[in-house]
C-alpha cells in the first residue's frame, strides 16, 4: 500500500514536472514569433505612426532653422568691426554647424530604418540630407 502511494505521488510529481517543462519549452520556441507579432502591432499602431510622421517633420524643420540661423549670422558678419564680436559670431556659427550636422545625421540614420520609423517619413521630405559646408 505504501509503495502504491509513493508511486502515485511520484507519477503526479513527474506529470507536473513534464507540464512545467513543456510550458517553458513552448514559450521558448514561440518567443520569436510572438515577439515579431508584438513588434508589428506596435509599429503599425496609430500613435506610433503619427509620432514617427511628426518626428521627421520636426527634425527637418530644426535642420532648416539651423540653416536660417547660419545665414543670418553670416549676413551679420559683414557689418561687424570688432574682433571680439567677430570671434563670438564665428564661435556661434561653429556651434550651429555642429548642431545642424548632428540633426542631419540623426535624420539620415532614422530615414534608413525601413522596418520601423523610416517607413513613416512623408514622401515630400527628402530621403537623405547631404551635409554640406556653407
Amino acid at each position: 500500500m505504501k509503495q502504491k502511494i509513493i508511486l502515485v505521488a511520484l507519477a503526479g510529481f513527474l506529470v507536473i514536472a513534464i507540464a512545467i517543462a513543456s510550458t517553458y519549452a513552448y514559450r521558448y520556441y514561440m518567443a520569436p514569433t510572438v515577439g515579431k507579432v508584438q513588434a508589428e502591432q506596435q509599429i503599425e499602431s496609430g500613435p506610433y505612426r503619427i509620432a514617427a510622421y511628426n518626428y521627421f517633420f520636426d527634425l527637418y524643420g530644426a535642420i532648416k532653422s539651423y540653416e536660417v540661423a547660419l545665414k543670418a549670422l553670416d549676413d551679420n558678419m559683414n557689418g561687424v568691426n570688432s574682433d571680439a564680436e567677430r570671434e563670438r559670431i564665428l564661435a556661434t556659427i561653429a556651434g550651429l554647424k555642429a548642431q545642424r550636422a548632428r540633426a542631419i545625421n540623426q535624420y539620415n540614420m532614422d530615414a534608413q530604418k525601413d522596418y520601423t520609423i523610416g517607413q513613416f517619413r512623408d514622401w515630400s521630405l527628402p530621403y537623405q540630407i547631404p551635409i554640406e559646408e556653407r
